[in-house]
């Protein structure tokens, strides 16, 4: 679970104008609550497909958790 992130866009006018071609945080998700969804789903599936521990399900959800709450934060602050 190591890697580079490049977020996303927060809004479509954001997107917009940063001439990003990917679809924003909004329109992929909503909000922290669809994007935690989204989360456990592929989690889950993922389980399902043996790719992933079931014990290690809520680790996952936590970690997505807490990078939104980064980025959010990191959005906010300017930086």
């Amino acid at each position: 679970m190591m890697g580079s992130t490049f977020p996303l866009a927060a809004t479509a006018a954001e997107r917009e104008r940063t001439r990003d071609p990917r679809p924003s945080i909004a329109e992929r998700y909503g909000d922290r609550d669809g994007y935690l969804a989204r989360v456990r789903r592929e989690a889950q599936d993922m389980v399902a497909a043996r790719f992933l521990l079931a014990e290690d399900v809520e680790a996952v959800v936590e970690r997505a958790g807490a990078l939104w709450d980064f980025i959010r934060d990191h959005r906010s602050s300017g930086a």
